[in-house]
C-alpha cells in the first residue's frame, strides 16, 4: 500500500529529475554565451523553442548554433515509436524468461495446445465424414431398392 508521504517523495524525486535536466541546458547556455544573465534564463518557460528564442534575441550567434546547443542539452521526451518498441522488447523479454526459468511449463503449455488442437481437427473431421457417410448410405439404400 501507498502511503502519502512515498507519493509526495515520488513526485518530488520526479520534480528534481526533471529540473536537474534543465540544469545542464542552463549551465550550457551561460558556459557558451556568458553574457546571458543566468537568473533571466531560469524565468525562461522549460522549452526548447522558447529558450531558443530567448538566447538568440541576446547573442550574436546564429539562430541554428543555438537551436543545436539548446537542442543537444535538452531533455527528450519519449517518442511513440520508442514506447511502442519498449513494449515489444518487454513481451519479448518476458517470454524469454518464462521459457529459461520453467522450461516444463512451457513444454507442457505447447502440448496440451497441440493436443487441444488435434482434438478440435479429429471432431470437425469426423462429424464431416459422418454426414457424408449417412448420405452415402442413404444413396446405397436407394440404388439397391431401385435394383431389386
Amino acid at each position: 500500500m501507498t502511503t502519502d508521504a512515498q507519493i509526495k517523495s515520488t513526485e518530488r524525486d520526479l520534480a528534481q529529475s526533471k529540473q536537474s535536466a534543465w540544469d545542464r541546458v542552463y549551465t550550457a547556455i551561460v558556459e557558451r554565451w556568458p553574457e546571458i544573465d543566468q537568473l533571466e534564463l531560469l524565468e525562461c518557460e522549460q522549452k526548447v523553442e522558447s529558450l531558443v528564442e530567448y538566447v538568440r534575441d541576446r547573442v550574436q550567434s546564429g539562430a541554428d548554433e543555438v537551436a543545436s546547443v539548446v537542442s543537444e542539452f535538452a531533455p527528450q521526451a519519449p517518442s511513440m515509436a520508442a514506447a511502442v518498441g519498449e513494449t515489444a522488447s518487454d513481451v519479448i523479454d518476458r517470454m524469454h524468461y518464462e521459457i529459461d526459468e520453467a522450461p516444463v511449463k512451457s513444454s507442457l503449455a505447447g502440448v496440451l495446445f497441440g493436443f487441444s488442437l488435434g482434438v478440435i481437427a479429429t471432431t470437425l473431421y469426423s462429424n464431416a465424414c459422418r454426414k457424408d457417410g449417412s448420405k452415402l448410405l442413404s444413396d446405397a439404400v436407394s440404388i439397391a431398392v431401385g435394383l431389386s
